[in-house]
């Protein structure tokens, strides 16, 4: 009958994942622990395109200046992530006709 086959299945925790899932799930784990370890010089390097540099170099004798503008989508990464999103408005409109009609 399904339903004890179903209330089996629960008892052994369900259907057991798929290979890639388990790979999925351990390379999200990496990743985190990646990003946790190295959370301050990335937040640096935001801050650091999000407000501009300005490289100076030397080849063959000359100096070369190099600027990077400030990245406006970088700063309002740091802004929503740090203050939160603003919210979002929208204004509508609508017109309700009524009819009554007298039976």
């Amino acid at each position: 009958m399904a339903g004890d086959i179903s209330r089996t299945n629960g008892q052994k925790g369900g259907r057991p994942k798929a290979n890639h899932t388990l790979m999925a799930e351990k390379m999200r784990e990496l990743l985190i622990q990646k990003v946790f370890d190295e959370f301050g010089p990335l937040i640096d390097a935001q801050i650091q395109k999000a407000k501009g540099t300005t490289i100076v170099s030397e080849k063959d004798g000359t100096i070369v200046f190099k600027d990077n503008l400030p990245d406006t989508q970088a700063f309002k990464t740091l802004l929503e992530q740090a203050v939160g999103k603003p919210k979002e408005t929208i204004e509508q409109t609508t017109q309700i006709k009524t009819l009554i009609m007298d039976l």
